[in-house]
């Protein structure tokens, strides 16, 4: 099949959550079909990015999108009522560019990325389906929860407006996915009316993320994740304010590490906290994270799976985590994490992988041997193939198989 895959942000290099899962989706359909990618650019290194992605798939339209012009559509998205995301990833230049694509040159089948650029895709006259990933309505009400004054109204409004957005595309298109069962009954709550749905997971290259050959340090915790996202960022300030006193107390030696790109000026000053790293952008997290005794992850605002997990189980490293995190794997991979959200449950699981090498051991083998065998990427996109087939046969998809 001729393939049109538009997502959001452009894919190449994959150097954040919200790229990967469309990376992957890319590559693994390229293998079996002609796909040709539509996004944008918005800077230098995306722009780079699309000369290299140019060279593995069979086409790639990506115009360039400018501040100023980025500002004026927000302006006029917040006039007419549209949603913050909407109007950021869907400003005049990439709804032209698309709609010249579409009447340039047919295709057998559309797969877009994430609600924000499902407008986009609606007058397409193949089949269409698109991959909500996470229910993003869903994220702004959470941080409309920790948010405090205007911030606060603005998030309200923002959830409210993509979650009409939602359930106006779940309506309209042909099938509709998400990344787990549990944002796929949110998806059909939203909108009982949509004809089709399914999900899919994210997964993990466990090749790529491997145990490092020496040993790891038993006084160094750490986190990885962009550091302008505000979950990762209430994450890590919790933490240090929460937890890192007490666990300092019994080990002095002990340091957190702050692994990822972009920092905000919040997260720059944990640094000046005793035994507290921020490395900002780094050429490899692989070295940083495999050295490390745990990866804390004590998230509170942020919803679906977090591929920073698989890939720090799949290095054998153990997880501390939310409990609402957890339920987003593999009912197999969340067994083997430790939950916590009390700051008490939290730095009582920190000392206890610190102290005790055995149970850190168990966690370590047991949690990449389970996400070696649960949450593969080309396990999951099977289902992908799956839904395709479905949609190109128009068959009923079978939901929440």
């Amino acid at each position: 099949m001729k393939i049109l895959f538009v997502c959001h942000r452009f894919p190449y290099p994959a150097d954040g959550g919200g790229k990967i899962r469309a990376l992957k989706m890319i590559e693994h359909l390229q293998r079996e079909h002609d796909v040709h990618v539509f996004s944008m650019t918005r800077d230098s290194n995306e722009r780079e990015g699309q000369r290299q992605l140019t060279l593995q798939v069979a086409g790639c339209t990506a115009p360039a999108v400018s501040q100023f012009e980025t500002l004026c559509s927000l302006l006029m998205g917040w006039v007419t009522g549209k949603s913050a995301s909407e109007a950021y990833f869907c400003p005049p230049s990439v709804r032209t560019a698309m709609r010249r694509l579409l009447d340039s040159q047919p295709f057998d089948m559309v797969v877009a990325h994430c609600s924000s650029i499902g407008p986009l895709i609606v007058s397409a006259k193949a089949p269409r389906l698109l991959d909500f990933c996470d229910m993003d309505s869903m994220k702004w009400s959470l941080f409309a929860g920790q948010g405090r004054g205007l911030m606060r109204w603005v998030h309200l409004r923002e959830s409210k407006a993509v979650r009409q957005l939602e359930k106006t595309l779940a309506v309209r298109l042909d099938a509709c996915t998400t990344a787990t069962p549990a944002e796929l009954k949110i998806l059909e709550d939203i909108a009982p009316e949509a004809a089709q749905t399914g999900w899919f997971g994210n997964g993990v290259d466990s090749r790529y993320f491997s145990p490092i050959e020496r040993g790891y340090d038993p006084m160094q915790l750490c986190f990885v994740g962009r550091m302008d996202y505000l979950p990762n960022i209430d994450c890590v300030e919790w933490f240090v304010q929460n937890c890192w006193s007490s666990i300092r107390a019994k080990h002095p030696g002990a340091r957190f590490v702050i692994i990822g790109a972009a920092p905000t000026e919040r997260v720059k000053a944990l640094s000046e906290i005793e035994g507290i790293e921020v490395t900002g952008t780094v050429p490899d997290v692989r070295p940083h994270l495999g050295r490390s005794v745990a990866m804390v992850a004590p998230l509170r605002i942020a919803r679906g799976v977090q591929n920073k997990l698989l890939e720090a189980m799949a290095m054998g490293v153990p997880v501390v985590t939310s409990r609402q995190c957890a339920e987003a794997l593999d009912p197999d991979v969340s067994s083997c994490v430790m939950k916590a959200d009390k700051a008490e449950e939290v730095t009582l699981a920190c000392l206890t992988l610190i102290d005790n090498a055995m149970v850190r051991r168990e966690r370590s083998v047991i949690g990449r041997k389970l996400v070696r065998t649960r949450s593969s990427w080309g396990a999951n996109l099977r289902r992908l193939d799956d839904l395709l087939w479905d949609l190109v046969s128009m068959n009923p998809i079978q939901k929440g198989v």
